[in-house]
């Protein structure tokens, strides 16, 4: 038995579930994710200090994308709350080929809960140790990031020492936003200033 498949082996024990690495297939599908910033990026993108998974750079639909460039965050996570808001910002959107990126699948919130259970012996999903040491246990089996499948819209979090692969690519706001990046008239319906506040 080799150092690798007795670390495996252990990590299998750890968290009670064996998990394999997928590499996609040469001829796989792009997978395209998008991330929105409301200031915009220059340089090389940063990670978060922390978000609901962890620390990282956050990617999700186009759409998610574009309320996250355009809305206070707290604003942006209600998708039915987000479509009735008038734009506070005028960010930009950036696409994001994760193709070759190895991303843990987690199919919602409650499994996120149960295999952070199973890995600390905790549900307190909500502390950043917590959210730490489940990164380095999936970092170490070789994910670049982790994506939770969700009904209200799905997230994925690049680990912070893996953002380094990817190339971020501005994009313009479409949804009644002018190709500028400016919000234009007509964008929404009511402003939301009191639910960022």
């Amino acid at each position: 038995m080799t150092q690798g498949e007795s670390d495996c082996i252990a990590l299998e024990v750890f968290i009670g579930e064996r998990i394999e690495l997928r590499h996609p297939a040469a001829n796989s599908n792009r997978r395209i994710l998008y991330h929105g910033s409301r200031t915009g990026i220059t340089g090389p993108p940063q990670a978060s200090k922390d978000g609901t998974y962890g620390p990282g750079l956050y990617l999700t639909s186009r759409s998610r994308a574009e309320d996250y460039a355009q809305h206070d965050s707290v604003v942006a996570t209600d998708y039915k709350v987000c479509r009735e808001c008038t734009p506070h910002y005028a960010g930009t959107v950036y696409s994001c080929d994760v193709t070759n990126m190895q991303l843990k699948v987690i199919d919602g919130w409650h499994a996120f809960e149960v295999m952070v259970e199973r890995v600390t012996g905790t549900r307190a999903c909500t502390d950043l140790i917590t959210k730490l040491t489940v990164q380095a246990i999936l970092s170490y089996q070789g994910y670049d990031g982790l994506q939770i499948l969700d009904d209200n819209g799905s997230e994925t979090v690049i680990f912070p020492a893996c953002i380094h692969k990817l190339t971020l690519q501005p994009l313009a706001i479409g949804n009644g936003c002018n190709d500028a990046g400016g919000v234009s008239e007509g964008c929404t319906t009511r402003a939301c200033s009191s639910l960022s506040e």
